[in-house]
């Protein structure tokens, strides 16, 4: 019902003479005869299966033996109403129902196809169907091309992170290549196109993200990576995981064998969710930093600013700072819960469950320990704070050797009392192919932390650690289960740390130092 073949509603009053003459049409030797033409010409309105009859005697076979694939696009044009889907009485739903009366009650074997553009999950345009309903999970697209050549420059790193962050959804993607100059260069402000992609998305998905309540929630399970089953709704929602993917927005990635799973989401749709529900978990994150990857790399052409992030390990702190606040208050998250993934052994000696606090990130201005027999106050830009209080996430002074970002937590024990530990961060950037063993990670983890405080190591290199061999308390981030750690923004936190990402080219290593203070 597109591209020259509109429905009219005047002329075609029953959607299978629509569907008719369309197929008539296409039968039809080219003419002179424009469409409109052909379609109001009585003779041309005929039912499917009269066309099919006479297609087989001209084929000198049976109808019972012709196998026919019904495609109807743009079913979306018999709407009239936005709600038309579910109403019985509507053309739209009719025409759906003919269909497939048409499918089970003809001679043919017809395999039908309907397709129609929807920005509503598929619960909100359609009423039910006595037929057996199976959502497909909408596959992940890669960059476009158009007549054999590409439609985005891959080889520009900002490209690259820009086609990164859509996720292969297609209407973003689709959206992306109206919004981006073909031109791009270092010049360019890339904020501005990524703010005018995402009022196109805004616009195009305006009723998805009429739920706010729903999506604060998905929020949370996001950024928790907590663990869901498929068949249960999630927390907070009355919807499934699977309800929650139907648009290709959000995806459920199903543990193998299993109905747990996790909800992950692309960057720019966790972007566009935080911009809709306005939670204050992400009031200071910046999801707009396309200046500063430009900065990062090419440091000479383009103008800094105000950067937020100055390198891989205020990136990782920020992270911290981020999740610590996406637990309500009195729930007590476990390490695995604040540390998702592989990251931790699930060995029961791993079963750590803290106080929930949000941190407020600060830089020490000296060396200090962070074993927890040793915290007291600690000095910073704008002077001096209690380090056990647990309000606080430090990022050591430069050239420590002890851990390189730690807070003070309280743990909630077995026993039911009340242990104060830290949490120490360790980062070591390395490239792609150096490999780090057990015995440098035992190093690292006896100057950073004592027995009882946890640790964790978090390395771009590779290592063939398995977490069952660490200690209690202990945990690795690697290159294997990088993105199942950082989740959207596992990209991101490759490009921080000056390695190159997967799809992404190296960049240039920043020279301007990081700030003092952030508080």
């Amino acid at each position: 019902f597109e591209n020259g073949t509109s429905y009219v509603p005047d002329i075609e009053k029953n959607p299978l003479i629509a569907i008719g003459i369309r197929m008539l049409w296409q039968l039809q030797p080219k003419t002179d005869i424009d469409f409109t033409e052909f379609q109001g010409n009585k003779k041309h309105h005929l039912n499917p299966n009269i066309i099919l009859k006479r297609i087989a005697r001209s084929r000198h076979q049976k109808t019972s033996d012709l196998t026919v694939f019904l495609l109807l696009d743009g079913v979306h044009r018999l709407m009239e109403n936005s709600d038309d889907g579910l109403d019985i009485g509507s053309k739209f739903y009719s025409c759906l129902s003919q269909v497939a009366n048409l499918i089970i009650t003809s001679e043919s074997f017809i395999i039908g196809c309907c397709s129609a553009t929807s920005m509503k999950p598929m619960r909100d345009i359609l009423a039910k169907f006595r037929q057996l309903r199976i959502q497909l999970p909408i596959p992940q697209l890669k960059a476009p091309g158009r007549f054999h050549k590409p439609v985005f420059d891959m080889e520009k790193p900002l490209v690259k992170i820009l086609v990164g962050d859509m996720g292969g959804n297609g209407r973003a993607l689709e959206a992306l290549g109206q919004v981006i100059p073909s031109n791009l260069d270092d010049r360019c402000c890339a904020n501005d196109i990524i703010h005018q992609l995402a009022m196109e998305l805004e616009d195009l998905y305006s009723d998805v993200f009429d739920n706010a309540d729903s999506y604060k929630e998905l929020l949370r399970v996001i950024l928790s990576s907590t663990p869901l089953s498929i068949n249960c709704p999630v927390p907070g929602t009355n919807l499934r995981p699977d309800q929650f993917a139907e648009m290709g927005l959000i995806r459920f990635e199903a543990e193998k064998n299993s109905a747990f799973g996790r909800l992950t989401c692309p960057y720019v749709w966790l972007w566009l969710i935080a911009r809709a529900v306005n939670d204050p978990i992400l009031l200071n994150w910046r999801f707009d930093d396309y200046n500063e990857i430009q900065h990062l790399h090419n440091p000479e052409k383009v103008s800094l600013g105000a950067q937020l992030w100055q390198n891989f390990e205020r990136f990782v702190a920020d992270f911290r700072v981020l999740k610590s606040g996406i637990y309500k208050e009195k729930v007590e998250p476990s390490i695995h819960t604040i540390h998702p993934g592989s990251a931790f052994d699930s060995r029961t000696d791993n079963d750590i469950y803290l106080k929930s606090r949000s941190l407020k990130l600060v830089y020490s201005s000296d060396r200090i320990s962070t074993k927890s027999n040793s915290i007291a106050s600690i000095m910073h830009e704008n002077g001096k704070i209690d380090a056990t209080d647990g309000q606080h996430l430090i990022i050591n002074g430069e050239g420590a050797s002890a851990g390189d970002i730690f807070c003070y937590i309280t743990e909630k024990t077995s026993a039911g009392q009340e242990r104060n530990i830290t949490e120490v961060l360790q980062i070591k950037k390395l490239d792609r192919k150096t490999n780090i063993s057990l015995n440098t990670y035992l190093e690292e983890r006896n100057k950073a932390a004592g027995k009882n405080d946890i640790f964790l190591l978090i390395t771009t290199g590779k290592t063939q650690i398995d977490s069952s061999q660490l200690p209690a308390r202990s945990g690795i981030v690697h290159q294997k289960n990088w993105k199942e750690y950082f989740g959207p923004f596992s990209d991101r936190a490759f490009i921080y740390a000056n390695v190159e990402p997967p799809d992404i080219n190296t960049a240039s290593r920043s020279s301007n130092p990081p700030p003092t203070c952030y508080i």
